[in-house]
């Protein structure tokens, strides 16, 4: 399931993201999460919209989450030798990594 924040500035619009957020998390009885943190200022800084998201994140009713920095994840994951399953795609990496780095 793929959910997208199409107009970050309009409050109905906003609402009814996190309120699709909220809901898959229940549904599927999502009770810890791992975000992958991002730089607030420099060249690889997140931007506005997924700072927001990221919040609805955080205040999630019954569901802890952890923002993880990338050099984190970076040094459990080599620490403990972990490797992308197989059958994994690409884009599935960071959020992996994430998990198992938490």
């Amino acid at each position: 399931m793929k959910l997208k924040l199409k107009d970050s500035s309009d409050q109905e619009t906003v609402r009814a993201f996190y309120a699709a957020v909220a809901g898959f998390a229940r549904n599927h009885n999502i009770v810890t999460m791992a975000v992958r943190g991002r730089q607030e200022k420099g060249e690889h800084a997140g931007s506005p919209v997924s700072f927001k998201i990221e919040g609805f994140l955080q205040v999630l009713e019954n569901c802890s989450t952890t923002i993880l920095m990338p050099t984190t994840i970076k040094s459990r994951v080599q620490k403990h030798g972990l490797t992308l399953p197989p059958g994994a795609h690409k884009y599935q990496e960071d959020a992996f990594f994430a998990a198992c780095a938490h």
